[in-house]
């Protein structure tokens, strides 16, 4: 039993870890640098958000589980899910 993945990170770095191992990565057309400081991805523009939101939103409507994550460097983690599917 073979499974789809698809991965979407604001990174380049990890959208090519991402491809890897198989996986689709997934972006949007909004071209801006995720890469923060250490590693961690930066907070980004209300646009790319609002983009990364839509794309989102097609994906809830073609796979059957979608894993969120995200920690950005001094700010606080929030607990309330942004989307679901």
């Amino acid at each position: 039993m073979g499974a789809i993945v698809r991965g979407f990170d604001t990174r380049p770095a990890a959208l090519e870890q991402f491809k890897s191992f198989g996986a689709e990565p997934l972006e949007v057309e909004i071209k801006e640098s995720g890469e923060g400081v250490g590693g961690y991805a930066k907070e980004m523009s209300k646009e790319f958000i609002e983009a990364e939101m839509a794309l989102f939103a097609k994906q809830c409507k073609e796979v059957d589980i979608l894993i969120s994550t995200a920690l950005i460097p001094a700010q606080t983690t929030k607990t309330e899910p942004h989307m679901i599917c």
